[in-house]
């Protein structure tokens, strides 16, 4: 049975390949090199949830797209949308927004 990173890898893989793009072409979307794109599918990585929302942005594929992918994988998918909610929760928090205001006063 494949762990929950190399889950991910795959899904990600398959909306790529879907969207009809290579890695190196995903990568220059994101401003970033297919080395790491190749790491995040190979399940080497795991992108953190802003990085894993710019790879479905430019996928053109939503969130709930992603973990209905992600749904075949049983309970590790779930321990793995758990966790991206929580860092999404985290993420909106009232004191990280504040934080987040702070960095972008003139």
């Amino acid at each position: 049975m494949s762990s929950e990173r190399e889950r991910i890898g795959e899904v990600l893989a398959g909306i790529r390949q879907s969207a009809g793009l290579t890695q190196t072409q995903l990568a220059q979307a994101l401003d970033t090199d297919r080395y790491r794109i190749g790491r995040y599918e190979r399940g080497v990585r795991v992108p953190d949830v802003v990085m894993l929302m710019k790879i479905l942005d430019a996928l053109g594929t939503s969130l709930a797209g992603f973990q209905g992918k992600l749904e075949g994988g049983g309970k590790e998918s779930s321990r793995l949308m758990e966790a991206l909610a929580r860092e999404l929760r985290e993420l909106c928090s009232p004191r990280r927004a504040k934080e987040g205001r702070e960095l972008v006063r003139p």
